[in-house]
């Protein structure tokens, strides 16, 4: 729960943001690509060095 909190919590802040890394980095696409389709989870996402500096960057920024 606390995985996908933080992913929750990058989308609502700053939308743009988020859509900008999702289209512009090939890893971020890759991740919610395999989430969707059911290969792996949003907590598995959020152990890897993608996930974690997500996670770092959503707390750090301010809403917006």
């Amino acid at each position: 729960m606390s995985a996908s909190r933080s992913l929750v919590k990058l989308f609502t802040r700053n939308p743009g943001l988020a859509h900008t890394a999702l289209t512009r980095l090939p890893p971020a696409w890759h991740h919610l690509d395999s989430c969707i389709a059911g290969r792996t989870s949003v907590a598995r996402i959020m152990a890897t060095p993608v996930g974690r500096a997500t996670a770092a960057l959503t707390a750090r920024l301010p809403c917006r």
